[in-house]
Order: structure tokens, then sequence, then C-alpha cells
């Protein structure tokens, strides 16, 4: 009896150490960005998005990442998970195409004096593309990315007051294509 207790309490505390020292190793899983959040720089995505994002000064805009994994339609089940279920991190098994953005407003917007139509891809003009920031970031659970205009940009551009849809495309490398829309309002 003495020894089968010594037995299983050396195989429990033996299970214990693998499974703490396996966590290591089992960092990070496979994820696969299916689907995107779009909206202003500080928009809340989780709470607030059915309330217009509301510009006077800065302008910009975040796209936020919505993964699984490993693919989009089998999300992977884990039933011993709980030594790494804090700090596991995505491996991205596909990556946002900066060159892919587009970006436009259903209202003309005014640049240096000409105007601009509606619906017209703004990043696609050589001015605005050459003064806007667009930065790519990946974390453990998301890929973030960030489209800025800089000041300088924001001097020469005359925006209406009020509420514009502004519609924001982008692709994946594994050819996923995202539409998404956002109501942004202008005030002073």
């Amino acid at each position: 009896m003495r020894i089968k207790f010594i037995i299983l309490t050396i195989m429990y505390f033996g299970f214990g150490i693998s499974t703490f020292t396996s966590c290591g190793e089992l960092l990070k899983y496979d994820a696969t960005i299916c689907d995107i959040s779009f909206g202003g720089l500080n928009s809340d995505f989780a709470t607030n998005s059915a309330q217009p994002d509301k510009f006077s000064g800065r302008i910009g805009f975040e796209i936020q990442s919505i993964s699984k994994s490993p693919t989009c339609l089998l999300p992977t089940i884990q039933l011993f998970n709980s030594a790494y279920a804090t700090s596991k991190c995505a491996v991205f098994q596909n990556q946002l195409l900066k060159s892919s953005y587009e970006l436009s407003f259903d209202r003309p917007i005014i640049l240096n004096g000409d105007t601009i139509n509606s619906n017209t891809n703004l990043l696609a003009i050589t001015n605005i593309a050459g003064n806007t920031d667009i930065n790519l970031d990946e974390d453990c659970k998301f890929v973030t990315s960030t489209i800025v205009f800089r000041q300088e940009l924001i001097d020469q551009i005359v925006f209406e007051l009020g509420d514009y849809l502004v519609t924001f495309k982008c692709s994946t490398s594994d050819n996923k294509t995202f539409l998404k829309t956002r109501r942004v309002i202008f005030i002073e």
C-alpha cells in the first residue's frame, strides 16, 4: 500500500512537472485573420461600434484583426491548456497587405483647392498617400494597423462639417478581401 502511494505521488508530481515545463513549448498557436474591425483611431470596438467616430483635429483609422485558429471555420479545441492559457501567442498564417488598402469617403473633399469626388480611393492619390502614415503591428492576439493623416495633409484638406460614411477595403496574403464601413463626424 505504501509503495503504491509513493509511486502514485511520484507519477503525480512527475506529470505536474512535465506539464509545467512543457508550457514554454506551447506558447504559440497558429491563427488566421478571418475578419477585421474598422473604426476611428479612438474607437472602442467592443462596446461602442454603433456610435460614429468624431474628428476635430487628428484624423486616422484603426484596423484590428479578428482571428480564429487554425482556420476560420474550425477552431482548435484543447483539453489541457491551463498551463499556458494566459500567455499564449498567435502565429498568424496570413498577413494584412498594406498595398491593398483603399480608403474613401461618401462625400467630396477638397485638397489644395481641388475637389476629390466622393468614393475615390484617397490612398491612390500621391499627395495623400505621401502624407499618410500606415503602420502594421502584430502582437500576441491581434494584428493592428493604423492609417493616420499627417498634420501637413490635414492642413491641405477641407472636410465639410457633418456626417461621412468611410469605406475601407483591404486584402490578406491568402486572398481574403474585407470591406468595412464606418460613420464619422467632422466637428470643429
